[in-house]
Parts: C-alpha cells; structure tokens; sequence
C-alpha cells in the first residue's frame, strides 16, 4: 500500500514537470505570432500585377517570418489572395467619375461604383494604398499634347481624395501609403511622392495612423517593362514595406520615430517660368504704413489675376511683385477655378523686401480651354499695381489674360476675388512648367 502510494505521488509529480515544461516550451511560438489583421492592398496594375500577385505574395511570407500573420481581403483575387487593385486604374477610377469609365469599361463595375463599397463588403482594418504611376503616366501625356484633358493627373485633389476615403473610413484603423516606384523620371513620379510625403506628414500631425511606405527610389534591373515588377523587384518593394505595416498594425504610426526622417532623395525641382512674364516698369505702391490708415475692413485685401489656358501646363507656384514698404512677410497665395473652388494654396516664409517673390503650391494642372484666378492674400494691404493695364488681352504663350483680368476683394482672409477696377493689375503671375 505504502508503495503504491509512492508510485503515484511520483507520476503525479511527474506529470506536473512535464505539462509545466511543455508549457513553457510552447510559450515562444505563442508570443511571436500576433492576430492576423484584415490587410486591403488597394492600388494599380503593380499592385495587381495581372494575377501573379505583385508584391503582396512576398510581404505576407516577410511578415510571417518576423511573427505577424495578415489576411489580405478584397472583391478580387489572384494567387496572392483578395486585393482591390486594378490595371491601369487613376485615383479617379476609385470613385468612377470619368465621363468613361476604365472600371465599367474593362472591370464590369456599374456607372456610380464607389471603391467604398468594397471597404463595406470586406471590413478591413489595415489599408496599403500603392497607387501614382498611372496618375503620372496621364499627366505626362496631357503636358505631351497626347490628349486634351485628364480628370486626375498630378492634381493632389485627385490623390487625397483616394486617400482620405480610407484613412477616414470607419474600422479602418491604420493606413500605409507608399511612394512611387519610379522616382527617377526627371520631374514627373517624384513630384507624386513629394504630395504623398506631405499628406502622410500632415495627417500624422493630427495623430492619424498614416505611415509611409517608402519604396526603392531606383528600380533598375527590378522591372520586366520599366514599370511592372520582377520577382526581385516585388521582394524589394515588400521588404521596404514589413516595416510600415508592421507599425500601422500597432497603431503607432504618428509616433513612430524612425518614419519622420527626410526621403533619402531630394525632391525633383521642376524648371518653371512665369505663365506672362509681366513688366513691372509702371509699378505704383501703397505700403503697408499707407493701408494702416485705411478704416478696419480695407487694411488687408486679395488681389488676383484671371487668365484662360490655351494649352495645357502644370503651376507650381504663384508670384507677385513685392513693392519696397511692404512690411509682411508672410502671406497666402491660392489657386482658384473660374468657379471659385480652391485649386491649390501655398503661404510665403522669409520674403525678401521687395521684388518678384514666388510661392510654391500643390503641383496642378492647368487645362486647356480652362479658366483660372491666380490669387494673393495681401494682410497688411500693401500691393504693386497699375490702373488700365488690363485695357486689351495679353496674350502669352500658353495663356490669355482678358480684359479687366485683375481682380481683387478685400477681407481679413484670403477669398476669392471677383471685383474689377479701371483694369487694374496687382502684378500677379504664375510659374509653370
């Protein structure tokens, strides 16, 4: 009896050591793999890459083996899993707004689909939008004279809207976004991955959950067409992006340190030149001590220019000519529609005394046929002008400024100017490309 008692005792103890050790031994395995997130990879043909799965085959085998598993989810699947990407696709073609339609003519998708519907189909938590290359491609061929017109091109409207339909979407709770593939095009991607590298920065700022997803900035060899990924170039692409996801998954990305460094390539600086190049020999000035005098409402003031495109171009910038005795030194520019809709904005730092200053806004086309108010927020009132300088059109080369083309409003913010003046110039131009 007595050994009988001590046989069990000492398989019971056995027992304990040998589930504790298991237990134990399991513990790793169980501490590396996290929940698998619902992940949307929403993008282009890079993105979808024809059914073979473009990048997204390697970032899931690259975020399993660091312990983070990701179901991809979608209305459209290939061997990589579900995707919402489509060949050929503008941030445009999201919101099926083309007069015709890339998704209805080559997708099946109705005349008012909206990718939204699709986030409410698959409830994804985390988003990786790949997207640019299409959206350059149709901007190039509009500065190329190659078509007439393009609702998206290098327009941030165009991009952000993308963009804030998801990071604004409800459940979503991180977002990647990620640069462009091809950034050594001379003036053309890199100008896309400037606006993306401003948009994440300004939605981290909120305290979104917005992380850049910085892709190689040089593909060469990494290509099958110069635009479409090779193996080696689809692991590239996802293993600069393990990190990223792995931080939206977190939901850290607004603290992340190490996603607040500078691109490690300068921006591309396009050559611009102004759209009139207008001759300031008959400047007058009123100065910001000659405004002070003025009652409450007339002290500060837009001015602008309207001018109708005869060709096609991009604005980079607005300039004004500043006159000595002008004591601001920082102010709003925009770009408006002959409609009053706010195109593009820009604000001055550090301005010189005087002379011809120029402020850079959103890269935005100029279509052809189209007409456009340039716009100068004025808060001390000080202004460069001449009365009946808009007497006749001036005609450049790509534009025409009509008669009575300087237009102005007064306000303690910048509006958009509508009112007229003996032809009035404010010498107002802009620089394009």
């Amino acid at each position: 009896m007595q050994l009988r008692l001590k046989t069990t005792a000492l398989f019971v103890c056995l027992f304990i050591v040998t589930a504790f050790l298991g237990i134990h031994s399991q513990a790793p395995a169980h501490a590396q793999t996290q929940a698998a997130p619902q992940v949307i990879a929403i993008g282009d043909s890079v993105t979808d890459d024809f059914g073979n799965g473009g990048w997204r085959g390697s970032l899931q085998a690259k975020l399993a083996s660091v312990g983070q598993a990701i179901t991809y989810v979608g209305t459209r699947t290939d061997v990589a899993g579900n995707h919402e990407a489509y060949g050929g696709a503008t941030s445009c073609d999201f919101f099926t707004d083309r007069s015709s339609s890339l998704m209805a003519d080559m997708y099946g998708k109705s005349a008012t689909w909206d990718f939204r519907t699709s986030l409410a189909a698959t409830s994804p938590s985390i988003a990786i939008i790949d997207i640019g290359i299409n959206n350059y491609v149709e901007d190039y061929s509009l500065t190329q004279g190659l078509v007439p017109t393009v609702p998206c091109g290098l327009n941030p409207q165009s991009l952000q809207r993308l963009w804030d339909a998801v990071v604004y979407y409800p459940g979503i709770t991180g977002v990647v976004i990620t640069t462009v593939e091809d950034a050594a095009i001379p003036n053309g991607t890199e100008n896309v991955n400037v606006i993306v590298r401003k948009y994440v920065a300004d939605r981290r700022a909120q305290g979104k959950n917005v992380c850049l997803g910085a892709v190689p900035t040089s593909l060469a060899g990494l290509t099958v067409d110069r635009f479409h990924l090779s193996a080696a170039g689809k692991d590239a692409v996802a293993a600069a992006l393990v990190g990223p996801t792995r931080i939206a998954i977190a939901g850290s990305c607004a603290t992340a340190s190490f996603l607040t460094q500078p691109p490690t390539t300068a921006p591309v600086t396009p050559t611009t030149a102004p759209l009139f190049g207008f001759s300031t020999a008959g400047a007058l000035a009123v100065t910001s001590a000659d405004a002070a005098h003025n009652p409450p409402f007339y002290r500060s003031a837009t001015g602008g220019l309207k001018f109708t495109m005869t060709e096609t171009r991009t604005a980079y910038a607005i300039r004004f000519w500043k006159t000595a005795g002008d004591t601001a030194t920082s102010r709003t520019v925009g770009l408006y529609s002959s409609g009053g809709a706010l195109l593009a904005s820009g604000t001055s730092s550090g301005e010189a005394s005087s002379g011809w200053v120029s402020v850079p806004i959103q890269p935005t086309t100029l279509n052809n046929g189209a007409t456009y108010v340039a716009a100068v927020f004025s808060p001390t009132g000080a202004v460069a002008y001449q009365q009946y300088f808009h007497t006749a059109p001036i005609v450049s080369s790509s534009a025409v400024a009509p008669v009575n083309a300087g237009v102005y409003t007064y306000g303690s913010t910048m509006m958009f100017p509508t009112f007229t003046y003996l032809a009035t110039t404010d010498f107002i131009d802009v620089d394009v490309q």
